[in-house]
């Protein structure tokens, strides 16, 4: 975000967060997100990639990294772009004092010595029988960082009116 310059220290303090002036390409990439329309559901989102018909008129998806991949290693139509970021640990909640704490804890210990979690991942990701083997020459990509986002957001998801 980048504040107005000309507000002193008193003026910028009675702001309140949503009053604060975003940079044009922030708004804009913002704009173009809400005119596009966000898809509802994951499927919806992998559906209209899909669709896409090129760069002008393509469409980007951002996300759980988790679910792209599985995307991308269950069809060869799809590629995944960039490296994760703002990584989020997953975590289970229950009601404060509840016995479901212990157990779950327990549990997930006692996966994780007999290395289950292990063999689970080797069968869903490396042994899965939905695993396209797919030609990556073509699915290579430089990728994209966090700095340059919003001109890859906004050339996949702008669409002339």
């Amino acid at each position: 975000m980048s504040l107005d310059d000309t507000l002193n220290d008193t003026e910028r303090a009675k702001l309140a967060v949503w009053d604060y002036p975003v940079s044009d390409k922030y708004t804009k990439i913002w704009w173009t997100m809400q005119e596009s329309g966000m898809p509802v559901t994951f499927e919806e989102g992998i559906q209209r990639v899909k669709d896409s018909k090129g760069n002008q008129d393509g469409f980007a998806f951002i996300a759980d990294s988790t679910q792209v991949k599985y995307a991308t290693m269950t069809n060869c139509d799809l590629v995944a772009v960039g490296n994760e970021f703002s990584r989020k640990p997953l975590a289970l909640a229950v009601q404060q004092g509840s016995p479901l704490k212990d157990q779950l804890s327990s549990a997930i210990l006692k996966l994780l010595n007999q290395r289950r979690l292990e063999g689970l991942k080797e069968k869903w990701w490396n042994k899965n029988p939905a695993k396209m083997d797919c030609d990556d020459s073509e699915r290579q990509s430089d990728g994209i960082s966090i700095a340059n986002i919003g001109m890859f957001i906004s050339s996949f998801l702008h669409r002339p009116s």
